[in-house]
């Protein structure tokens, strides 16, 4: 089991906002990470996407993008580049392209932080659930056809 959040496209997301990636760019940035995911899915991995979506905070738009100019180092630049406006279209771009039956995201709004983590990991255990009652319903039909 893979476990991703939307830190998972978060430098191709900062290059797109600070401009050294373009709109096609960008979209084949999505197009082979989608690619990515399938191979991982075809590959027996259950990926369980979940985002954790602020639209709330449009008093500080650019929270979300210091988040994740921390936490990929950016220069001082980045935040400058990324005050101005809403960030959600990107969020919005990244989960409608990316979005797929292998690899589903699952988008949390959230003004608590905790009991959206909370649903996170519901949503996790609920994954984790299916999967085990996929090995249970195989090893029986296994069993049976010996």
């Amino acid at each position: 089991m893979l476990l991703v959040d939307g830190s998972w496209y978060g430098l191709g997301a900062l290059d797109r906002l600070e401009g050294r990636r373009d709109a096609a760019s960008f979209a084949e940035f999505l197009g082979l990470s989608t690619a990515l995911e399938h191979l991982l899915a075809d590959s027996g991995f259950t990926l369980v996407k979940c985002w954790l979506a602020d639209d709330a905070s449009a008093d500080e738009p650019d929270r979300e993008m210091r988040r994740l100019a921390s936490r990929w180092k950016a220069g001082r630049h980045a935040l400058d580049t990324s005050t101005a406006g809403d960030h959600g279209w990107l969020r919005r771009s990244i989960v409608e392209a990316t979005s797929a039956d292998a690899a589903p995201w699952h988008v949390v709004q959230c003004d608590d932080r905790w009991e959206a983590r909370l649903s996170c990991l519901r949503h996790i255990l609920d994954q984790v659930g299916r999967q085990g009652e996929q090995a249970v319903e195989t090893t029986e039909a296994e069993a049976e056809a010996d």
